[in-house]
């Protein structure tokens, strides 16, 4: 049976309520069946390959997405990475395997509106743009730029749906560095806080 699958990449370090409110946006407003929580190990523009550190990550999505069955955690970037199939996890690489491994699901790439202002400086990003659907996430209030869609529509085949909605603003650097501060954790699950101070994390 075909699923329309969101997929959500991140390192989620840690996870927040900003991502469920995006994962949960997709499905009541595109209508998917699941959304994938893709947790980054050796993303190219990030420095964030370690094996403990990558299952504490792993561990708070799973405890974060716990109540709600079409939310699925997703560590295949470890594998990807160990078994040498992939040098670097790049987003293009990553969605060229998951869909050959699953053929029959229908895939959308779920990124933020400022991501893909950035896009053209993605590895292999013309071969992403051409071959993968998006879904792009712009905040209310934001101001888009048409005329930068209208090129990537032209230039690689760029296909997306938009999803306009407001979402709480934070951010997980801002939690880390603020971690004993109500102000910030509120941002996050209790079962997910909890893990945080009983692993002594960041």
């Amino acid at each position: 049976m075909t699923k329309k699958i969101g997929i959500l990449g991140g390192a989620f370090n840690p996870i927040h309520i900003g991502h469920i409110e995006i994962a949960k946006a997709v499905l009541e407003h595109l209508n998917f069946d699941e959304i994938w929580f893709l947790v980054s190990y050796n993303p190219p523009h990030k420095e964030l390959i370690d094996a403990n550190d990558f299952n504490h990550r792993c561990n708070m999505v799973k405890l974060a997405i716990e109540n709600d069955d079409k939310f699925i955690l997703k560590d295949l970037e470890y594998k990807l990475y160990n078994d040498k199939i992939f040098d670097i996890n790049s987003s293009y690489n990553v969605m060229s395997y998951i869909t050959k491994e699953y053929p029959y699901y229908d895939f959308s790439l779920i990124i933020g509106y400022d991501e893909l202002l950035d896009i053209e400086s993605w590895k292999n990003y013309k071969e992403l743009l051409n071959n993968y659907k998006f879904i792009i996430v712009k905040r209310q209030n934001y101001i888009l730029n048409k005329s930068f869609i209208d090129k990537l529509i032209n230039d690689y085949n760029l296909k997306y749906d938009l999803l306009d909605i407001n979402i709480t603003d934070c951010s997980s650097t801002d939690i880390r560095n603020n971690i004993n501060d109500d102000k910030y954790t509120k941002y996050l699950s209790d079962n997910v806080l909890k893990y945080i101070k009983d692993n002594r994390l960041y």
